[in-house]
């Protein structure tokens, strides 16, 4: 009889430290947070609920591929909304979406205020009474499989796709412009159109005049800079996560601007000279600082060291210190150009 307790009690106790999580459909009350990944399908009013007047149905989206959802419901990852109509099971609101999972579908149409999913882009839009509240739907795409595609001028440019040319065309609701998109995952080098996004890790390498982009005269090249050691850019370029600016000078190659950088990767340096407006890289410190007349635009340049295995290490004062690391005490110096002083750091 004992150990049948003791069996008992045990199966008890698991059984309270792992609780079972909720799954098919609930009832909560409408000041409470709806769970990620939930929808609400229903509510009404209640007097079960202080602090508010109404309950929601609500239901997990998991095992769902379409539902109809309350107007003011979140949208999972992942869905969109397909239609809106007017409907009585919503307390609060008249209006009620039908939303659908995206499996495997190429293409859908979706309400014009409904998300549009990561990797997916607006090719169309257009006049269409199916959703309460506007009268504009959209054509969605899926670009997983695509290397190029056409799509209306406020359609959400995918990670790692660029724009590559823009003109007008009487595709979209709301606007005459459409842009062509390319996907960069295979390329290193593209021209773009100057209100491109510039994907992480490349590059302007220059700026020039052409007609190829609607509202701007100006395109750009980009390099990707994935094999690469050094690189010279324009001015305005973004500078990837763990390089510096090695020199600045003034070469015709930009338009908009005279002056280019040189860009150095630090991924297998351990000191490098930059220019005083170069970023410092995560883990890297400012050891001294002298004038120059390398870095247009800028008095001074700055030697670098990558902390690697030491504990300690003697620092300007306008250096960043290193997460983990601490100043430990002070001291005067002429290498730190006009500072006078710097700090001495340690690991912790």
């Amino acid at each position: 009889m004992l150990l049948l307790l003791g069996l008992m009690t045990a199966a008890t106790s698991q059984a309270q430290a792992t609780p079972q999580r909720i799954t098919g459909n609930a009832t909560i009350c409408s000041n409470s947070p709806v769970p990620a990944g939930w929808v609400i399908t229903s509510s009404y009013s209640t007097g079960s609920c202080t602090g508010t007047s109404y309950l929601y149905t609500i239901s997990d989206a998991s095992t769902l591929t379409n539902a109809t959802v309350c107007s003011y419901s979140p949208v999972p990852a992942g869905w969109v909304i397909t239609s809106g109509y007017n409907s009585g099971i919503c307390a609060n609101t008249t209006f009620v979406y039908t939303i659908t999972k995206l499996t495997t579908q190429a293409n859908v149409t979706v309400c014009s205020y409904s998300p549009v999913p990561k990797g997916w882009v607006i090719t169309s839009g257009y006049n269409l009474g199916i959703c309460t509240g506007t009268t504009f739907v959209y054509t969605l795409a899926n670009t997983a499989n695509l290397t190029n595609v056409t799509v209306c001028s406020y359609s959400p440019v995918p990670t790692g796709w660029v724009i590559t040319s823009a003109y007008n065309l009487g595709i979209c609701t709301a606007t005459t412009f459409v842009y062509t998109l390319a996907n960069t995952a295979n390329l290193t080098n593209v021209t773009v159109c100057s209100y491109s996004p510039v994907p992480t890790g490349w590059v302007i390498t220059s700026a020039y005049n052409l007609g190829i982009c609607t509202a701007t005269t100006f395109v750009y090249t980009l390099a990707n800079t994935a094999n690469l050691t050094n690189v010279t850019v324009c001015s305005y370029s973004p500078v990837p996560t763990g390089w510096v600016i090695t020199s600045g000078y003034n070469l015709g190659i930009c338009s908009a601007t005279t002056f280019v950088y040189t860009l150095a990767n630090t991924a297998n340096l351990t000191n490098v000279t930059v220019c005083s407006y170069s970023p410092v890289p995560t883990g890297w410190v400012i050891t001294s600082a002298y004038s120059t007349g390398g870095c247009t635009s800028a008095g001074y340049m700055y030697t670098l060291a990558k902390l690697t295995t030491q504990t300690n290490a003697a620092v300007c004062s306008f250096s960043p210190i290193p997460t983990g690391w601490v100043i430990s005490g002070s001291y005067n110096t002429g290498s730190c150009a006009d500072s006078g002083f710097g700090y001495y750091i340690r690991k912790v």
